[in-house]
């Protein structure tokens, strides 16, 4: 804004176009590695391999540089990457960043360090799944484990950093509403071995995404991410609401059906209408009542069912013929 020296009145001239509201990025993602040289525990944001060798002067693959090519070869366009030389330190600068996926080293980064980073920023781990394609172990929510890892010069390498890359991609052309597997979701990897149907399925018990290669595509991501198993409480809360439910139908299909008799004889004599049952008392059903009492006896005090859960089961746990009966 101009200065005015002498008093009086001026013309100033303001933009009426509204400024355009820009897109925030959905994808940007932090690599954490090891380097021989750069800067330490500092991220830079990087956007090409060739921006990544010109910071860190680094060709002899480490584990850095390795997370960096595949990324950028699956399809992701930018990346904040870390140098780690103290684990606390290099998590200490990230969190001041955006970004919304991470990749670490676990030689470098404990995996519950990175996690709980992850809560705290609301963005999104991407680690691999234990050799045997077991769940990492100290993983919150925040989280996706894949198995398997790819081929490499003397054993396999991680295939995280690829997937984030897949999830960039999908990201950038289909939209955040698009799941990043199936056969848009390719790699250009070879991954370490096959796995056969059998092993597909036993991976989704434990929330593992699988990697598998398809005849007339190629590799590519099997499975998309999802929350990792939830507490005995609500899985068990769940259960006993299912039963509930079943309950309820099945008392509300009998009083449907004495409403239906009681259609059929309006306009008949007074003995037709005796012969018919009076409306059922509105009662209480057993499991929703059992339902209800083991939700109040199982859940922790340290801990508690999110509301939807909790106000389902005492919304479930009333009884089904109250659409019917005034009495209740």
């Amino acid at each position: 804004m101009p200065e005015h020296v002498e008093p009086g009145v001026y013309i100033e001239e303001i933009g009426f176009r509204t400024k355009r509201i820009e897109p925030a990025p959905t994808s940007v993602t932090a690599l954490l590695g090891s380097c021989r040289r750069g800067p330490a525990n500092e991220p830079l944001a990087v956007q090409s391999l060739a921006g990544f060798d010109q910071l860190y002067h680094d060709v002899r693959g480490s584990s850095l540089r390795r997370a960096a090519r595949d990324f950028f070869s699956n399809g992701g366009r930018l990346a904040l990457t870390v140098r780690v030389t103290d684990a606390s330190a290099a998590l200490a600068n990230l969190a001041e960043h955006d970004w919304q996926l991470l990749v670490v080293d676990p030689g470098v980064i404990d995996l519950a360090e990175a996690n709980a980073l992850c809560l705290r920023h609301r963005a999104f781990l991407v680690c691999d799944a234990a050799g045997d394609g077991a769940l990492p172990a100290g993983l919150g929510r925040n989280a996706a484990a894949y198995f398997p890892p790819f081929a490499g010069r003397g054993g396999s390498r991680p295939c995280t950093p690829a997937v984030a890359g897949v999830i960039a991609r999908i990201d950038t052309t289909r939209g955040v509403w698009k799941a990043p597997a199936g056969t848009e979701a390719t790699l250009t990897e070879v991954l370490s071995h096959e796995l056969t149907p059998q092993e597909i399925e036993e991976l989704s018990p434990r929330h593992v995404n699988a990697l598998r290669t398809l005849p007339a595509v190629g590799a590519v991501v099997w499975g998309a991410p999802h929350r990792l198993p939830r507490s005995r409480v609500e899985v068990r809360a769940g259960a006993a609401l299912s039963a509930v439910c079943r309950a309820q139908h099945r008392t509300g299909a009998a009083v449907g059906g004495v409403r239906a008799k009681r259609r059929a004889f309006v306009g008949g004599g007074t003995a037709d209408r005796q012969q018919l049952p009076h409306r059922p008392a509105a009662t209480r059903c057993p499991r929703g009542d059992e339902a209800r009492r083991w939700l109040l006896r199982a859940r922790p005090p340290d801990r508690q069912l999110s509301s939807s859960t909790e106000r389902a089961v005492r919304s479930s746990a009333s009884c089904f013929s109250r659409r019917w009966c005034k009495r209740c």
